[in-house]
């Protein structure tokens, strides 16, 4: 019975924090209307970055590796 009226009062308590703050929560929602979702926005902007990161990621690798794979193209057996 003592761990219930605790988490009855623990329970009032976070409610009333919650609904005390809640006017900050809801001045900062976006109020502008949009046909996208969220993920789509982050996922726009992730796939740019990434393939940015891919590319400059390769161009290194290729030019770090380029003068082997050249020497290892004539491979004529002797």
């Amino acid at each position: 019975d003592t761990k219930k009226k605790w988490y009855e009062a623990n329970l009032r308590t976070a409610v009333e924090a919650v609904r005390a703050n809640r006017h900050w929560y809801e001045a900062n929602l976006d109020k502008t209307p949009t046909q996208t979702h969220w993920y789509e926005f982050a996922d726009s902007q992730y796939s740019d970055l990434k393939r940015r990161w891919q590319q400059a990621n390769l161009a290194k690798f290729r030019e770090q590796h380029s003068k082997w794979y050249e020497a290892n193209l004539d491979q004529t057996p002797t």
